[in-house]
C-alpha cells in the first residue's frame, strides 16, 4: 500500500515544516530549501536570520527577525509579505482557525519582549485585532469559535471569551476526585463538544464536555491514552492494543482488539502520541530502545494491518511522524526524513 520512495538526510527535528501540497520546508544554515516530491529546491530569496514559522493550507510563513517581517510562499513561489511575524504552538493550524480568520500569537515591530494573540482575516492576512498577551491561563489551548477559546492552567482548564471574560472553569480533579489529576491528552474539539483525558488514578477517563456549559456529557470509563481525530471521529488506545472509535456526533463507541494481529506482525505495541489517523487508517510507530523503530497502518474498516516497515537499526528511534492523504513523513533519530508514498491500485 506504501512504499518508502525518499530519504532527506541531514534534516534537524525542528528545522523542517509540511504543507499541505507534501512539499518540505526546511530551515537549513543558509537558507530556506523545499522538496517537491522529486527535487530539493532552494527559495528565490535572501533572508537574514530567518525561520519557518507556520504552514497555512498551501502557505508558508518565513520569518524574518532582522526585518520583522513574514514572507509568504506557496507552492515554493513567493505570495506576499506582511509586517509582523507570527507563530503558532501547535502543529494543528487547524486549533487556532476558523472560517473568517485565524489566531497566531505576532511580534511587532521587530520588537521579541512582547507577544500578543491577534485575529487575522484568512483571505489577506491582514490584522483585525491585536488581543492581550495573557488569555485566560496565559495561552490559548483551543480556539472554538471567533467568540471563545480553551485554556489550560497547571491544574484546571476553562473557556474563556476574547475580552477574556470567563465562561466555565473546572480543575481536573473535579473530574476524578484526585489531587494527582492530569490532563493527559490533546483536547479536541467536534459538534459542540471537547474530548479530552484526565488521569491520576483509577478513575481517569476520557471525558467529554458540553464546550458552551462544561457540563459532563459522557465519561469513558478507564481510557487514558492520547486522543487522534479524524473527521467526526475521535480514536484512543487501550490495554492491551485495544483501539477505540468514538462517533463525535453520537458518542457511540466501537472496539477492534488487534493484539494478536499486531504481535503476529512483530509489534510489541500501538501506544503512543507519535501516531495519526487519516480516513479510517491509524498509523502509528514503535520505538523500542533506539534500535528497533517500526511503523504500521492499521485499517479500520478491513480490520488489516495494510503496511509494515522496519527502520535500519542505525536510524534509532522515531521523533515525529505526519500523515496527509498520500503520504507519510517519518523523522528519525539520525535527522534522515522518510517519505513514504501510497501506491494507488
Amino acid at each position: 500500500m506504501y512504499s518508502l520512495t525518499y530519504k532527506l538526510e541531514k534534516i534537524k527535528a525542528s528545522s523542517f515544516k509540511i504543507d499541505y501540497q507534501n512539499q518540505v520546508f526546511i530551515n537549513f544554515d543558509n537558507h530556506i530549501g523545499f522538496f517537491d516530491g522529486e527535487d530539493m529546491k532552494k527559495i528565490d530569496k535572501s533572508f537574514d536570520n530567518e525561520k519557518i514559522t507556520i504552514v497555512k493550507d498551501k502557505d508558508v510563513w518565513i520569518a524574518e527577525a532582522s526585518t520583522g517581517k513574514s514572507f509568504i510562499y506557496s507552492g515554493g513561489k513567493y505570495k506576499q509579505s506582511v509586517n509582523y511575524i507570527a507563530t503558532i504552538s501547535s502543529r494543528f493550524i487547524n486549533y487556532f482557525s476558523t472560517e473568517e480568520y485565524f489566531y497566531p500569537t505576532i511580534y511587532l515591530n521587530g520588537d521579541f519582549s512582547i507577544s500578543y494573540y491577534a485575529r487575522v482575516l484568512n483571505r489577506d492576512y491582514s490584522i483585525v485585532d491585536v488581543i492581550a498577551e495573557n488569555l485566560g491561563y496565559k495561552h490559548i489551548r483551543l480556539v472554538i469559535d471567533d467568540n471563545s477559546f480553551v485554556s489550560c492552567g497547571i491544574d484546571k482548564i476553562g473557556v474563556f471569551d476574547f475580552d477574556n471574560n470567563k465562561i466555565w472553569r473546572f480543575k481536573y480533579s473535579d473530574f476524578i476526585k484526585s489531587d494527582k489529576a492530569i490532563l493527559h491528552s490533546q483536547i479536541l474539539s467536534f459538534n459542540g463538544k471537547l474530548f479530552f483525558v484526565i488521569d491520576g488514578n483509577d478513575n481517569r477517563g476520557l471525558f467529554v464536555l458540553d464546550v458552551k456549559t462544561g457540563r459532563v456529557l459522557k465519561k469513558f470509563e478507564g481510557l487514558c491514552y492520547e486522543l487522534f481525530q479524524d473527521y467526526e471521529y475521535i480514536y484512543t488506545t487501550h490495554f492491551e492494543n485495544i483501539l477505540y472509535r468514538i462517533d463525535a456526533k453520537t458518542l457511540e463507541i466501537e472496539e477492534w482488539d488487534c493484539h494478536e494481529l499486531i504481535k503476529s506482525k512483530g509489534f510489541e505495541s500501538i501506544h503512543d502520541h507519535r501516531c495519526d489517523i487519516v480516513n479510517g487508517k491509524f498509523f502509528f510507530t514503535q520505538s523500542l530502545g533506539d534500535n528497533r523503530a517500526k511503523l504500521g497502518v492499521l485499517d479500520w474498516e478491513k480490520k488489516e494491518l495494510v503496511y509494515k516497515h522496519d527502520f535500519e537499526p542505525k536510524n534509532g528511534a522515531i521523533g515525529s511522524i505526519h500523515v496527509s492523504e498520500t503520504r507519510i513523513f517519518v523523522h528519525t533519530q539520525d535527522n534522515i526524513l522518510h517519505i513514504f508514498k501510497e501506491e494507488l491500485p
